[in-house]
């Protein structure tokens, strides 16, 4: 029951779920996440941490010390991204954008 309590938590928020629209199409940088929603570093670590701690988010480091995310259902940071992936992960991006 707590596992659903933190979820539903974790999905009450416009900034979290478009945090998770962006990720759906593939993983991010964060610092990709918080160029599209013009926010805070700061900001968009503690949403990220939210999303994690509510297993709705992967992270993994790279080696230029950027982490990324992706959701943990149907988009694991050990699989790859197709060129088809990065054009409709493009898409929603303009789409996030224009939403501002």
């Amino acid at each position: 029951m707590r596992e659903i309590v933190t979820i539903t938590k974790a999905l009450a928020n416009e900034v979290r779920l478009r945090i998770l629209m962006l990720l759906s199409e593939g993983e991010l940088c964060a610092c990709q996440i918080i160029e599209v929603l013009d926010l805070a570093p700061s900001t968009v670590s503690k949403h990220l941490s939210i999303l994690h701690q509510a297993r709705l988010v992967d992270a993994r480091k790279m080696a230029d010390g950027c982490i990324t995310n992706a959701l943990a259902l149907g988009h694991h940071p050990s699989m790859g991204t197709s060129s088809a992936g990065y054009e409709s992960r493009s898409k929603t991006m303009i789409k996030l954008r224009q939403m501002q």
